[in-house]
């Protein structure tokens, strides 16, 4: 939950300057929606959009992850960290994935991390396609 309100807000403001510099401000994205559509430019400044935030929230992760706390702030507040299958550091590009592994294990209901209840590591989906573990920062 710490993570999501850290990298919902920042999200949220990375979004608006993608708008401001792509549509000229949310008024203009208000006014008339159709012209979003009418070029190559605005289909691209509205995938901005979206993938700019998603794009900051692996680079979060990712950071975070491969850092010598191998935990984000979130995870930092509760004791925990995340390490490769034997206990190691994980790379950045490992913690990148990781969170679209996490976007994955969420699509369906959320059952790849309802996973991590019935695994003997206790590893979600994400865990798994990554070769990741949540531990005890102890």
């Amino acid at each position: 939950v710490i993570d999501s309100f850290i990298v919902g807000i920042a999200g949220v403001i990375v979004q608006m300057v993608v708008a401001g510099v792509a549509f000229g401000g949310m008024a203009a994205i208000s006014s008339d929606p159709s012209t979003m559509f009418a070029t190559g430019a605005g289909i691209l400044g509205l995938a901005a959009m979206y993938l700019a935030p998603m794009a900051l929230g692996a680079a979060y992760f990712g950071f975070f992850h491969a850092s010598a706390h191998q935990a984000s702030l979130g995870k930092m507040a509760v004791g925990i960290k995340v390490t490769d299958d034997h206990g190691g550091h994980i790379s950045f590009w490992r913690g990148f994935g990781r969170y679209f592994g996490l976007l994955l294990s969420s699509i369906p209901l959320g059952i790849g991390l309802i996973m991590a209840a019935f695994t003997d590591r206790k590893q979600a989906l994400h865990d798994m396609i990554c070769s990741t573990l949540v531990v005890d920062r102890w």
